[in-house]
């Protein structure tokens, strides 16, 4: 699959540097990082969707 298209977002300069590490202790660049956990978050949620339509309201419990 092509990927030609961007999600941005701004952070402080720590946050980046703790992502920055974080991405580095796992021998990758924050790039592949950061679609890994994309992935992985659109994987769990659309889980969650078929199996409960209802698993991700929030309630305030």
């Amino acid at each position: 699959m092509k990927r030609d298209k961007r999600i941005q977002t701004s952070v402080t300069q720590d946050v980046k540097r703790d992502f920055r590490v974080a991405a580095a202790e796992q021998d990758m660049d924050m790039s592949e990082l950061l679609r890994e956990l994309i992935h992985e978050y659109l994987d769990e949620r659309k889980g969650a969707e078929e199996g409960n339509p209802n698993a991700l309201t929030q309630t305030a419990d």
